[in-house]
């Protein structure tokens, strides 16, 4: 009974993966585009080289310093610590332990064109 309450209660986490249809669309949704969403990423961690966007989660784009392969494990999925700055108001945070996101090594692997070099 009190586990049928508890999941009523919290809500369902998505996530939307780099370049797949579904992070298109996710994106239209949110007021922050991503290249907006990647300077305040840029800003706030005051890093110059380059960062990595794997997914939209719930409405938070997830920039990391380290790459996708640094961030994956094959028994549990993608851990998604890193910046995380809202799609909807802009406000950022550093997530240092993250959930790990069921997801299937490779989708992840993208890098967005926008994001600058070291």
């Amino acid at each position: 009974m009190l586990c049928a309450l508890s999941s009523c209660i919290m809500a369902k986490r998505s996530y939307y993966v780099y370049g797949s249809s579904e992070f298109a669309e996710k994106e239209k949704e949110l007021t922050i585009k991503l290249t907006t969403a990647a300077a305040i990423a840029q800003d706030f961690t005051g890093h110059k080289g380059r960062l990595y966007l794997t997914v939209i989660y719930d409405d938070y784009y997830v920039f990391s310093e380290k790459t996708y392969i640094y961030h994956f494990n094959p028994k549990v999925g993608y851990g998604n610590s890193g910046v995380w700055v809202s799609g909807k108001d802009a406000r950022f945070k550093r997530v240092e332990r993250g959930k790990y996101i069921p997801m299937p090594y490779g989708l992840g692997a993208r890098l967005p064109e926008w994001v600058s070099e070291p």
